[in-house]
């Protein structure tokens, strides 16, 4: 019996041992990859200086056109923000972003005329409104109009990706015109696109 106890002691002490030296090194390689990722994850913040935003489609365009549709932007430093209407070289609208502002700086998108940025109709265009600031800006979208209102956040243009799921509700309206819809902005000529 004393001997039996004395090698389960022995076999307890090396497979101590053998856990120590194996663990150990498996608990260093776990604390370097959490800290490498940490070092090398990618930043998805919602701050940019380059955004493209549409101004898409909603059931008072085809009635009334009473819809408006409006930018929002926030920072934390002072910021010059131009509006450009595709690749216009001529900016539609010109803002100060100050820190702090409340309510923040917004910009209402022309609905008419020479820039009407609306995307009323299904075709490639080049009506994406493209915003460009010389700091770091925030980004939101509103378009609305009675009972019927929607918002987005827009994220820059360096964050953006090269695959995406459009997720919408059944069609169900009180009225055939209010219907979901999809737009794809390309930021560069030529891209193509797979539906």
């Amino acid at each position: 019996m004393l001997f039996m106890e004395s090698l389960k002691l022995k076999e307890m002490s090396v497979f101590l041992n053998y856990k120590k030296n194996v663990l150990l090194p498996v608990y260093f390689l776990l604390g370097f990859v959490s800290i490498s990722n940490l070092i090398f994850a990618q930043d998805f913040s919602n701050k940019g200086k380059d955004f493209w935003v549409g101004y898409g489609a909603h059931i008072s365009m085809q009635i009334s056109n009473t819809q408006d549709m409006k930018l929002y932007f926030t920072s934390t430093v002072t910021a010059n923000v131009q509006l450009f209407l595709g690749n216009s070289g001529t900016a539609f609208a010109t803002v100060t972003v100050v820190p702090g502002a409340n309510p923040p700086t917004s910009v209402t998108i022309p609905k008419t005329g020479a820039n009407d940025a609306r995307l009323n109709a299904e075709a490639v265009t080049n009506r994406g409104i493209h915003v460009v600031s010389d700091q770091p800006v925030v980004c939101y979208s509103h378009i609305f109009d009675n009972g019927a209102s929607a918002a987005s956040l827009v994220f820059p243009t360096n964050t953006l990706g090269r695959l995406y799921t459009a997720i919408s509700y059944k069609q169900i309206s009180n009225d055939v015109r209010s219907v979901s819809y999809c737009s794809a902005i390309a930021t560069e000529d030529n891209t193509l696109i797979q539906v």
